[in-house]
């Protein structure tokens, strides 16, 4: 929080861009595991891991984008961190399609 005050930004913006990298951070590390684990497993499992809607959803161009964006809303309008939070919650939630392995 002192970093955020050093270069001048009012201490209440703080919160909510250091929440909003973290959830930038945690995409990319979720991207990242799920390549490894795509590389470690057999091909029939392998497939199963790369069909899964978030690591498409964490993939695609678009979602990178949007996170910059989202962090320029977010540093002149603190609250919209929660307005995409709970959009990208509602839309993870209806496009989720859970499929149970053979094993």
């Amino acid at each position: 929080m002192d970093f955020f005050h050093d270069v001048g930004i009012h201490s209440l913006k703080a919160p909510a861009l250091l929440f909003i990298v973290m959830i930038y951070i945690w995409g990319f590390a979720y991207s990242y595991m799920t390549d490894c684990f795509i590389a470690d497993n057999p091909k029939e499992k392998a497939e199963l891991i790369a069909q899964m809607e978030v690591y498409h959803y964490l993939r695609n161009p678009f979602w990178k984008i949007g996170m910059v964006i989202s962090f320029i809303i977010t540093f002149f309008y603190p609250p919209f961190v929660f307005i995409y939070t709970a959009g990208e919650m509602i839309i993870a939630t209806i496009r989720s399609q859970n499929k149970k392995s053979s094993t």
